[in-house]
């Protein structure tokens, strides 16, 4: 039996195929899953100014003024810890907002945050962390789009809290989008005091 014989322009026509088919099946997945895909790639500019979705910044707790802010960055925490956020004190039950645009990479739970949710900025390398919640908002789902101010959760006392229900806010930058967890801390205490200082 004589074998086919193998072109270049074959054998390109058929990767090109094979991609068509890769991204087809993709689509129909995400569409099936109610999912979205998000690919970010940061640019020369962004990796030089830190937090750059930092700008603007939505206060994520519905009600609290920015002059009711605490910076508590840096107290000391159980187990000789430092705390890497800020906490926002407010009745359990009180929406948490999104503070900036982007997309939920991650709907979480864990003995010491709590019911948690990361958030990754439009910009593909600032990480929003939300914790100790009360529980999500209804339908939220990883892969969600949201913008500043949208409801995403509930402030509780989940975790590895004392005291009154509040929620546990911080920021991070990353170098890779992919890799939400694990970046540098920010203190966003002055993020988001930073917009009462820009003009109108």
């Amino acid at each position: 039996m004589r074998m086919p014989r193998v072109t270049l322009r074959g054998a390109t026509i058929g990767v090109a195929l094979a991609e068509v088919a890769l991204i087809v099946g993709l689509a129909i997945y995400l569409a099936a899953a109610d999912r979205v895909l998000t690919i970010g790639f940061p640019t020369r500019a962004s990796l030089a100014v830190p937090a750059a979705d930092a700008a603007g910044l939505t206060i994520p707790v519905a009600g609290v003024l920015r002059g009711e802010l605490k910076d508590t960055y840096g107290a000391a925490r159980s187990g000789g810890r430092l705390h890497k956020g800020v906490d926002i004190f407010a009745k359990q039950g009180t929406p948490v907002v999104a503070a900036a645009e982007g997309v939920i990479v991650k709907r979480d739970s864990n003995a010491v945050g709590g019911i948690s949710i990361y958030q990754r900025g439009s910009d593909a390398r600032t990480i929003y962390y939300y914790a100790h919640l009360h529980g999500y908002r209804p339908g939220l789902k990883e892969g969600d789009l949201v913008r500043a101010g949208d409801v995403i959760g509930y402030v509780g006392s989940t975790g590895n809290v004392t005291g009154s229900p509040h929620l546990h806010f911080s920021i991070h930058t990353v170098t890779d989008p992919n890799r939400w967890w694990k970046g540098r801390d920010l203190n966003p205490y002055h993020l988001l005091q930073a917009e009462a200082a820009r003009p109108p």
